[in-house]
């Protein structure tokens, strides 16, 4: 913690003997909802399974034959994979997962590296970090723990928010997929104002957020 706001929890299996260096303009939100514990892998893909599945599907159907495309860790995103169905892609991504779903169904995938957060299945660290500094993606498809529109959208951990970050700066179009009831909730650290990208969702409630870079799939 710095001062009163929470950054993060480590374990300390996961805590001793790491220094961490980023120049990264990632944000901590001081009046941000605390996220002290986060559900792993497992349990996440049993919450919201028909909301995810048709925003997944939805996320796919922008793909474009010969893209290069960017995949971040998560649950929706991984539904997202089981509906691509177009030719020539070259996949980037930063989930063990999606990378051995996707090869097997014969894409062309890079894994970007680095320390694997288990938690979250998500590759962070310097490593991931440099290597998709590199590219320039056509397409891009992110998952968020909170979505706001003064605060953008947020994650309880500040390694995945750099590489989320980076990732969708490197991106031509960035697409944000979480179901509804991400919506109007913020988690610990921004990586993204709500401008800087659209945002797939099964549900918007609230007319505010009713805006020309949200599409609701119901």
């Amino acid at each position: 913690e710095s001062g009163s706001h929470r950054v993060q929890r480590v374990p300390e299996t996961e805590s001793q003997g790491r220094i961490q260096t980023s120049t990264a303009t990632v944000a901590v939100m001081p009046e941000a909802e605390e996220f002290d514990y986060e559900l792993d892998m497992n349990e996440k893909y049993l919450i919201n399974v028909e909301e995810k599945t048709r925003i997944g599907k939805k996320g796919a159907s922008f793909i474009q034959d010969n893209s290069l495309i960017y995949i971040d860790a998560g649950t929706t995103t991984s539904y997202l994979c089981d509906y691509i169905s177009t030719n020539g892609n070259i996949i980037i991504t930063n989930s063990m997962t999606i990378a051995q779903k996707l090869t097997k169904q014969k894409y062309k995938v890079y894994v970007t590296g680095g320390e694997l957060k288990l938690t979250t299945d998500a590759f962070v660290g310097t490593f991931p970090l440099e290597t998709i500094k590199k590219f320039t993606f056509d397409i891009g498809f992110f998952g968020a723990n909170g979505v706001s529109l003064t605060q953008g959208y947020t994650t309880p951990d500040f390694e995945e928010a750099i590489i989320k970050e980076t990732a969708i700066s490197r991106c031509k179009k960035a697409y944000i997929l979480c179901d509804s009831s991400k919506i109007d909730k913020e988690s610990g650290v921004r990586f993204a104002p709500f401008e800087s990208a659209t945002l797939i969702t099964n549900e918007i409630t609230k007319k505010e957020y009713k805006k020309v870079n949200v599409i609701e799939v119901k």
